[in-house]
């Protein structure tokens, strides 16, 4: 309450203009910005395939997770978020994505997973919290039982009278607002993470450009879509065909500065050209107060 919450602290230190911003985009969703990346996969591809006897479980998915993991912790202003028109410092790192637990043409059943980066992680931890995570959820939904916390609780929200659910969210949302949402929602609560993630490469799809939400603190979204062959051209003009994947970022432009947003967007990119640099333990670098 009155700008404490247990997510985040709030930070004192920026240029004024940050903390203005917030009143004049006082929105979530006036505020974003989207960046497209088409990235050649060659390395990633190799490493990948090279790395399959060693850790079974690894596939592009868990490399690109551990990669945006690594440059969060590298650049914590990116693991900001706004929220009551206040600039906090997120406490964690966390990624939430959806998977497919039951197979079908009318009616698939999604679950939502959330997982947290710990200091110290690698590719390889952060490749078997991945796999686990997956597992448990596939096997719980196959015992038709509950899957997680967040469906417990919203069970319990949409067994209320009708008239009472819309009242019960926007009064959850009124209590966000004010840092007094209790710790326990939080750590299930999808729209409360560092980012979201969404593997359209998955359906055969291409990448898309997604909205954030305006309720909760998730202030990035990335998006990555299906792997294609594309010409290539060097600078002498010689055309090659290499493998590429596009990934699509919605960021909320508030957090940080374009130039900064950039930059983090190169050392991405950079990881997945030299994904054995995600070998080494990650170090969770602590943002200005």
């Amino acid at each position: 309450m009155f700008g404490h919450r247990s997510d985040g602290r709030k930070i004192k230190s920026l240029d004024p203009l940050f903390y203005a911003i917030p009143h004049l985009m006082p929105r979530r969703v006036d505020s974003m910005v989207f960046a497209d990346m088409n990235i050649e996969m060659t390395e990633l591809d190799r490493y990948v395939k090279e790395k399959r006897a060693e850790c079974p479980d690894i596939s592009h998915m868990s490399v690109i997770m551990a990669a945006m993991g690594r440059v969060m912790a590298e650049k914590p202003f990116l693991n900001r978020f706004i929220i009551g028109r206040r600039i906090y410092a997120r406490k964690y790192i966390s990624v939430c994505y959806n998977i497919l637990t039951e197979f079908g043409p009318e009616n698939p059943r999604e679950d939502i997973i959330k997982l947290y980066y710990e200091n110290g992680d690698d590719v390889f931890t952060v490749t078997k919290r991945v796999a686990n995570a997956i597992k448990d959820m596939r096997e719980t939904a196959a015992k038709a039982q509950t899957t997680s916390g967040l469906d417990k609780f919203l069970k319990f929200v949409f067994h209320l009278p009708t008239f009472m659910i819309s009242g019960a969210i926007r009064f959850l949302f009124f209590l966000d607002r004010r840092g007094m949402l209790t710790k326990s929602l939080l750590d299930i609560s999808p729209l409360h993470s560092s980012m979201y993630l969404t593997n359209m490469a998955s359906l055969g799809m291409g990448s898309v450009k997604h909205h954030l939400y305006e309720n909760g603190t998730v202030s990035l979204f990335l998006a990555l879509g299906k792997r294609e062959f594309t010409p290539v051209f060097d600078r002498d003009g010689l055309e090659k065909t290499k493998r590429t994947m596009n990934v699509t970022f919605t960021v909320d432009e508030r957090v940080c500065s374009g130039y900064v947003f950039s930059r983090c967007l190169r050392l991405f990119e950079h990881y997945l050209r030299h994904p054995e640099e995600l070998e080494q333990p990650m170090e969770i670098r602590q943002d200005v107060k």
